[in-house]
């Protein structure tokens, strides 16, 4: 921009001449834009300097606190939609994590059987043993309660065998061994929630129950003293005989059969009265 000494040696009036009168339109311009910075340079130097053309060759000047403030706006806006999404997304992991929880009957239950319980535990399982997996999850927390149904076993002198279709479509059924001189061996086949094949003897020896049932809140519960026991792990919830866990037997999926070996049934005797019965 030209220097004030340069301004006024151009804008040399004629005698008799004011301010209105000088010859250069563009000269008297800078003439006045200069006096209203030397009458107040502070509100020169607060001038914002004009934005960048808008589309279509307009232009808009903003202040500079005004700039600052939608630009504010624009960041916090962006970080308050991602804590937003984020606080959301917490939210419903929590709640199915939750519901998963309650639904699935393991909010609150012993993950492993007591000594007492122990005491007995699996002693009829080879080393190693894995339960034969026959169907997919099985939602158990959309149902009341699953009766249990009886069905004829094929037995020989190798074992007995049931229908693998049986224990699909029941879920929970009830059959018997007969051992040689002997009262039968009540047996019991269920499918977990896992999907994966329970099969044991169907006896709760304080109570000498032989009925059991599947019921909602993820237990199988005994017809006779009510004694509830996880239906994935078996381990005892509550109830008289919550200490006797019913035993279980290694089977083989042959075909469309499930065998359980003639060995194992006739070593089975139900478990000796040494442990506390009553409400537990």
């Amino acid at each position: 921009m030209p220097g004030r000494d340069e301004i006024e040696g151009k804008c040399r009036r004629a005698p008799g001449k004011g301010p209105s009168e000088l010859e250069d339109p563009k000269l008297r311009e800078i003439e006045e834009r200069l006096r209203r910075k030397l009458e107040n340079p502070d509100a020169a130097l607060s001038e914002s300097p004009a934005s960048p053309p808008a589309a279509g060759g307009r232009s808009e000047t903003l202040p500079n606190d005004e700039r600052i403030r939608k630009k504010r706006e624009k960041v916090t806006g962006k970080r308050r939609s991602r804590l937003v999404i984020l606080t959301s997304l917490v939210a419903v992991i929590a709640f199915a994590v939750a519901v998963f929880a309650l639904t699935s009957g393991q909010f609150g239950r012993p993950k492993e059987p007591t000594p007492e319980e122990k005491k007995y535990w699996g002693r009829f399982l080879p080393k190693g043993y894995s339960e034969p997996k026959l169907t997919d999850q099985i939602d158990y927390g959309k149902i009341s309660r699953i009766k249990m149904i009886r069905i004829d076993a094929t037995t020989s002198s190798e074992g007995a065998s049931v229908a693998v279709g049986d224990v699909i479509k029941n879920r929970i059924v009830y059959f018997e061994y007969q051992k040689a001189g002997a009262d039968p061996v009540s047996l019991m086949a269920y499918i977990k929630p896992s999907g994966r094949l329970f099969v044991g003897a169907s006896y709760c020896p304080p109570c000498q129950s032989r009925y059991q049932r599947i019921e909602g809140d993820f237990t199988i519960t005994c017809e006779v003293c009510g004694t509830k026991r996880d239906l994935e792990g078996m381990i005892g919830i509550s109830g008289p005989c919550k200490l006797y866990p019913i035993d279980e037997f290694p089977v083989k999926i042959i075909g469309d059969k499930i065998f359980l070996d003639a060995g194992v049934l006739n070593r089975y005797s139900p478990q000796p009265i040494d442990r506390p019965v009553g409400t537990l």
